[in-house]
């Protein structure tokens, strides 16, 4: 999948959080950015896929972003799958294999 260069993602997960249930509350405060490290993130888009998995694309990639921005929020985050990776969809990969990658792929 070749994807514009203007778009610019840094990566989308799916994520299971302990505490139930998620809320669009929970969504809204996720997307807005909250300030983990002294550092504000990046607006983000939230999607809460059912009661307990939230979908997250990042434009930034903080160490431990996603888990520390749940905690915040009172969510401890006990599952979570990258789905996807700059340009690449992960979703179908097997556990344990990797996607090589083709200099076709790569987007400048």
């Amino acid at each position: 999948m070749r994807l514009n260069k203007m778009e610019k993602i840094w990566g989308a997960l799916r994520l299971k959080p302990q505490q139930l249930p998620l809320d669009n509350n929970f969504a809204i405060k996720m997307a807005g950015g909250l300030v983990i490290n002294r550092k504000l993130t990046l607006p983000c888009k939230v999607t809460v896929l059912s009661q307990d998995t939230f979908k997250i694309i990042l434009t930034q990639g903080l160490n431990r972003q996603i888990r520390k921005m749940s905690y915040q929020l009172g969510y401890k985050v006990i599952d979570l799958n990258r789905i996807r990776f700059e340009h690449y969809l992960l979703a179908d990969l097997p556990e344990g294999k990797w996607l090589e990658i083709d200099k076709d792929n790569i987007v400048k």
